[in-house]
């Protein structure tokens, strides 16, 4: 390139690059114009900076086709020292570049496996200490339930023939009323807490336990929601479910399901700013590829790209200081995955978030 601009000098590859047959074709045109035409960003073309700068120049380009050239211009001086024209080489460094991406992913999957199979070993004696005392629990309590059929009617009349008003800090009435339904609180609770150690235990390797049949999906949702009543009468006003009919029932387990969809409503009741936005959950068959859809969504505060791409890491969290594990997001993408179906995530900061997830139909040859 001269120090008006035009191109002196030109070989094929070049040529190929501006999208010409032959190199005679570039001689005499304008190198700004021709840059301008191929490339997809704004920045100046190396060349042009090395005959203002007279220093070797390099930058990378990508250009509208999506390639990525390596440029590298180098000025040429006359006796004087002045620059009297540039040399430009460019090297198309595409497929490196892919490489290069390919090799860190891999990598990743590779850091991901080697620390969930650590994890596992961890998550295992976790999950024998809480599982002892729970064990233990349950059993007691469903004693104290069969106890208490008896035990109420004698306490009922003990009362009466001596007169007793109250029982602890509740009438005589309401002690009746709610001990029976706080032992069935702690039973719930304690098969609740040994379905989610079980799922603990099996998310960094994720095998095909419990029992597998036929999931309507919107039975999943209507569960999920009771479930979750009193969180979502605390974070909206704004709580829409459209369950469509004639959706056919997916394969998989229940509770492992149900799990997931609760870990994701939750999320999206917890990144709502105020009670008057709003979380819609839906559910959809598309035909043609056999696959039923649960979306969650919500107009809360969103995520940034780098948040989206750790989101199903072990013990990645946001909302730490709330007491966040980092975990729920993580089981769920465990769990989906073992039902051979895809977690997929959209989002950007305060335009909120779409969470899909795809599973397969159910299909009772299979």
């Amino acid at each position: 390139m001269n120090l008006n601009k035009e191109i002196i000098w030109a070989n094929k590859s070049a040529a190929h690059d501006f999208g010409m047959e032959d190199e005679s074709e570039l001689l005499g045109h304008s190198y700004i114009e021709l840059c301008n035409k191929i490339k997809a960003s704004s920045e100046d073309c190396p060349a042009a900076k090395s005959l203002s700068s007279g220093k070797e120049e390099q930058s990378q380009i990508l250009t509208k086709s999506q390639r990525v050239l390596d440029i590298r211009a180098f000025p040429i001086l006359d006796e004087s020292g002045r620059v009297q024209s540039v040399i430009e080489l460019s090297r198309d460094i595409t497929s490196k570049i892919q490489a290069e991406k390919e090799a860190r992913q891999m990598q990743a999957e590779l850091i991901r496996t080697n620390r969930m199979t650590s994890l596992g070993t961890l998550v295992s004696g976790v999950v024998h200490e809480i599982n002892n005392p729970n064990s233990f629990i349950l059993s007691n309590s469903e004693v104290l339930s069969d106890i208490w059929k008896d035990a109420g009617r004698i306490l009922k009349e003990y009362c009466s023939e001596n007169n007793i008003q109250r029982l602890g800090n509740l009438s005589f009435s309401e002690a009746l009323e709610v001990a029976p339904e706080l032992i069935k609180g702690i039973i719930y609770g304690s098969v609740r807490i040994n379905n989610i150690v079980s799922n603990l235990k099996n998310f960094s390797r994720p095998a095909k336990t419990g029992i597998w049949g036929r999931v309507s999906s919107r039975g999943v949702i209507m569960s999920s929601k009771a479930i979750l009543s009193s969180q979502i009468t605390k974070y909206t006003d704004n709580f829409h479910i459209n369950c469509n009919e004639g959706i056919p029932y997916l394969k998989g387990n229940f509770q492992q399901i149900e799990q997931v969809i609760i870990n994701i409503i939750l999320n999206a009741l917890q990144s709502l700013p105020h009670k008057n936005c709003c979380v819609w959950v839906s559910d959809s068959f598309d035909e043609e590829s056999g696959i039923i859809i649960i979306q969650v969504k919500d107009n809360g505060i969103g995520m940034p790209e780098d948040i989206i791409e750790r989101i199903t890491e072990p013990f990645f969290t946001t909302k730490l200081e709330q007491g966040g594990t980092g975990l729920g997001l993580s089981i769920s993408y465990s769990i989906i995955r073992e039902h051979s179906g895809t977690l997929e995530f959209e989002s950007s900061p305060g335009a909120g978030t779409t969470v899909t997830v795809k599973l397969p139909v159910y299909n009772p040859a299979s």
